[in-house]
């Protein structure tokens, strides 16, 4: 069984799908997760894309819960495809690389009458598909039309060439040399002087809910840090992130996310045969307060940077009901760190896993793992 919750930032945003990929590398917590081999997992939804790839050989329960309805009938979609098509279906069917949108269509159809989904599923997603003539749901969410629109401005300013040459590369230390001498900084500076900024993401995404920053770096600075960063650490073609910020889509199949990995597939597939998922419509903190069940790894996504008041102050010690001894928090922040409090019950082990947080292929999130040392 396991839980993915969610929690609402506003009526507005929350109203359809805010994210049909995924707004984060989940490969750092499937990698995390392979590590720690957690029993008993409560996990934030997003898309399903986050969640569901992060069994692991002990991985009993997995409880997934979000406020946001049309997220958890998303996910239920993604758990059916897992359980009833093979690796191939499961590409085509979402519009992974290297599968087209244009020519897939008639077969997505036919892989959707296949899948055994529930009657809300069912007609959610039928009545979608209708409309939007059996395309991949893939690029569909807000979030993902946001940097749709993202990809365009950076393509008009930067021209043709410089858009796309940056995924032409296979070695590292020539992509470096070409960002070094070759890459138009200046035209890239602008293009995050344009979309990096809270009136930009607040106009086409959070329409008024962006979060309010706390950092003492400016949007530009921040976000121009984190694209370095991933200029210079990896390769851009075997980055999702990337590719959807230049592209606005994923081009490349080497940057394909986990769950478009052949080994997370088969993996995920092979547990969900003796496993069910657990959806709950319900708030994380308040299930973990009121729930009678214990976890051994909660996954909050960057759901904390938007609490405020004493639930920003509380949160992670009102999970204390819900944790076994030993247990692991993970919490993203994304340009606000939110001021929580913690006891002795806590330890902040964050710096034992820093190979796997500079390799996380957004890089626009602090990332806090925290260790629960109190009596379950």
């Amino acid at each position: 069984m396991i839980f993915i919750v969610c929690v609402k930032m506003s009526d507005l945003y929350f109203n359809k799908l805010n994210y049909t990929l995924a707004n984060e590398d989940n490969q750092f917590e499937v990698d995390l997760c392979q590590k720690l081999d957690p029993k008993k997992l409560l996990l934030v939804c997003g898309s399903g894309g986050r969640s569901l790839p992060l069994v692991s050989p002990a991985t009993e329960t997995m409880v997934c819960a979000d406020l946001a309805g049309p997220q958890l009938l998303l996910a239920s979609l993604r758990e059916a495809c897992l359980r009833e098509l093979n690796f191939d279906e499961y590409k085509l069917f979402w519009g992974f690389s290297p599968y087209t949108e244009s020519a897939e269509c008639e077969k997505r159809k036919k892989l959707f009458a296949r899948l055994t989904l529930s009657a809300e599923c069912s007609d959610f997603f039928t009545k979608l598909y209708e409309e939007i003539s059996w395309q991949s749901l893939l690029y569909l969410g807000k979030w993902e039309k946001t940097f749709a629109k993202i990809a365009k401005i950076a393509q008009k300013i930067l021209g043709p060439v410089h858009s796309r040459k940056l995924f032409e590369f296979n070695s590292l230390e020539e992509q470096r040399a070409y960002f070094r001498n070759e890459f138009p900084k200046w035209r890239w500076r602008l293009v995050l002087f344009i979309v990096g900024n809270a009136t930009f993401f607040n106009k086409l995404l959070y329409k008024g809910s962006f979060v309010d920053k706390n950092i003492p770096d400016s949007h530009f600075s921040y976000y121009n840090k984190a694209y370095q960063h991933l200029f210079m650490t990896g390769l851009a073609r075997e980055n999702f992130f990337l590719q959807v910020s230049f592209l606005g889509r994923i081009i490349f199949e080497e940057g394909n996310p986990a769950e478009a990995n052949a080994e997370v597939f088969e993996r995920t597939k092979k547990w969900l045969l003796n496993h069910e998922v657990d959806y709950k419509q319900q708030d994380i903190i308040k299930l973990a307060k009121e729930g009678n069940e214990r976890f051994d790894y909660v996954s909050l996504s960057d759901v904390p940077s938007y609490f405020s008041g004493d639930l920003e102050k509380s949160f992670v010690m009102d999970l204390r009901p819900s944790l076994n001894q030993g247990a692991h928090v993970v919490i993203r922040s994304y340009l606000r760190v939110p001021e929580y409090q913690i006891n002795e019950d806590f330890e902040n082990v964050s710096n034992e896993f820093q190979d796997l947080i500079d390799q996380e292929k957004t890089q626009m999130y602090k990332i806090d793992i925290l260790r629960y040392r109190g009596e379950a």
